[in-house]
């Protein structure tokens, strides 16, 4: 069973519309993870609503805090899941600078690298797509867990 979860900014460009599609048209996952957002999430809702089995995780306020919130809520309920888990990232902004894989949120104002970055603590697949050109931060290429040698 795949279980996928998507994150990507709340404003995107029309050209950007048929990226997104075609990646979700090309994953086959069983359970679908999607905010309630603009942009990204909205195109992932309407893509796939009548498809797939799609749970959409709605912000429970209008701080920062909430939004992370959402997005922590989100995965910890698709890890909930059995089978392996997934994400679909679309940035369209370099990671800021501090942004790590850690067992908590911290985006430092993008919430799209803030999901990566949590996602990659808890050991998802993850599958980036940017819209805009970037570097990919060095912390993606590293394993996870480090396997402790006893010698």
């Amino acid at each position: 069973m795949i279980n996928c979860c998507i994150t990507g900014p709340r404003t995107i460009r029309p050209e950007h519309i048929s990226v997104i599609q075609e990646k979700l048209n090309s994953i086959s996952a069983d359970t679908w993870h999607i905010g309630d957002a603009p942009g990204v999430d909205r195109i992932g809702l309407n893509f796939l609503e009548k498809k797939h089995r799609v749970t959409t995780y709605y912000v429970k306020g209008k701080e920062r805090w909430h939004f992370a919130e959402r997005s922590t809520r989100m995965i910890r309920q698709c890890l909930e899941n059995p089978g392996s888990h997934k994400l679909l990232a679309f940035p369209n902004k370099p990671c800021p600078e501090g942004v790590q894989p850690k067992p908590t949120f911290h985006g430092s104002g993008s919430g799209t690298w803030g999901t990566i970055a949590l996602c990659k603590y808890y050991g998802f697949d993850i599958d980036i797509t940017f819209l805009e050109k970037n570097p990919l931060p060095e912390w993606l290429s590293k394993p996870t867990y480090q396997q402790l040698s006893l010698f």
